[in-house]
């Protein structure tokens, strides 16, 4: 920082200025906190290790009555130090983390771009409705964009400097946001072909370090797993419940559908007809007949996954502006097809970059090798391929969603 100049320096001023504008307003809309069931084990497992009890190696119990990992719980402790007021822990907690979010994410577009993208980018963050809310409700959910923004910075030194405190930091963040929400697992998948399109360099003290580290994190929960036959997390693959199905039948006339004689005549109906249509129905297919149905499916739910953000309903918009709530479809529409024509332009210019390069390099073209290293220049050091990078890492994210 000691290297910038007058207009950077006065951008860096813009950006404290409007970071403490935007704790006044955060802390303000902090009223609006809701005690929430899901804070009870957040706040009590804590607590509970620091007045000599067990240490926290789980956290909430997760939509499918599995045990979540611990470091939701892990993130409070710093300020339980100091206190035990249940709303200064969780709005100072999560005040920190987002001040920090918004710091990376200035980093980010400063260092990618320019300076005036990175104040750009982190006003439009800090100001937007998952920046106010993050900044005091303590939801998984809400801080996987802190922890992804973290990785992407981590993984553009990577590739720049190739230091190893930025690959051991790359996979100890990406392990903390796994062991927020489970979702993120797919982050090391991405990491992975990252690695592969960009040709990372390979830094062995990072990446013992960020592994071991990473080892150490999971450990406590892995023993747990142990004693429970890994219950939970086969849970979380197979998104199937812990409770017995036989549990779950036993309560099921506490369903509001069910309370409907007419709804429960329809399953009666439904379930003395299905026998006889299984009887009717020809052979099934083979074992290779859907596997093959379901490979040539996957084109289509990357698809369906990638359009999943534009088919939900504007609850918001609904709650807040029921006037434009009308026009709903039209700017999901509309969004959408932002979205998609930003992916066009910014393939469109990464190729427009890339020919430019083989202009300047003619013999490149002769060597697929030559060809490869350009491209992968290209991506790092032009703003088209700095702009591709987010995309794809963007894309990658709402895929695995």
């Amino acid at each position: 920082m000691l290297d910038y100049n007058r207009t950077q320096w006065r951008i860096v001023g813009i950006f404290m200025l409007m970071v403490l504008i935007s704790i006044g307003v955060k802390l303000y809309a902090s009223q609006l906190l809701v005690w929430e069931v899901d804070y009870v084990p957040v706040i009590s497992r804590g607590q509970v290790w620091l007045d000599g009890g067990v240490f926290p190696s789980v956290g909430t119990l997760s939509s499918v009555a599995a045990y979540n990992m611990p470091f939701l719980v892990w993130l409070q402790l710093p300020v339980m130090v100091f206190t035990r007021d249940v709303a200064t822990i969780l709005i100072l907690t999560q005040l920190l983390f987002n001040v920090i979010t918004t710091w990376f994410v200035f980093k980010l577009g400063f260092e990618m771009f320019s300076p005036q993208v990175g104040l750009i980018a982190a006003t439009l963050f800090t100001f937007s409705e998952t920046g106010i809310s993050s900044a005091y409700t303590a939801w998984a959910q809400l801080l996987l964009p802190g922890f992804y923004v973290i990785v992407v910075y981590c993984l553009y030194h990577w590739k720049k400097d190739g230091k190893s405190q930025y690959v051991a930091l790359a996979l100890i963040v990406s392990t903390a946001a796994f062991m927020t929400h489970f979702s993120a697992v797919l982050i090391y998948g991405i990491i992975l072909v990252f690695w592969m399109i960009l040709r990372l360099p390979i830094n062995l003290k990072g990446l013992a370090i960020g592994v071991s580290v990473s080892i150490l994190m999971l450990a406590p929960y892995m023993a747990f797993e142990v004693e429970r036959d890994f219950v939970d997390l086969k849970a979380f693959f197979t998104r199937q419940t812990t409770i017995e199905p036989d549990i779950l039948d036993d309560y099921a006339y506490l369903k509001p559908e069910n309370q409907r004689q007419s709804s429960a005549t329809q399953q009666q109906t439904t379930s003395a007809v299905e026998p006889i249509a299984q009887a009717e129905s020809p052979n099934q297919p083979s074992r290779l007949e859907r596997g093959i149905a379901w490979a040539f499916s996957i084109p289509l739910q990357f698809i369906g996954g990638l359009r999943l953000v534009f088919t939900s309903d504007l609850q918001n918009l609904r709650q807040h502006y029921p006037v434009l709530h009308s026009m709903s479809v039209i700017l999901r529409l509309l969004l959408e097809v932002s979205f998609w024509a930003g992916i066009l332009f910014a393939l469109y210019a990464y190729g427009m970059a890339l020919r430019v390069g083989y202009s300047q390099h003619p013999q490149i073209e002769r060597s697929f090798r030559h060809r490869l290293n350009l491209a992968q220049q290209t991506l790092i050091q032009t703003s088209a391929g700095r702009n591709l990078i987010l995309l794809l890492f963007l894309l990658g994210i709402i895929a695995g969603l």
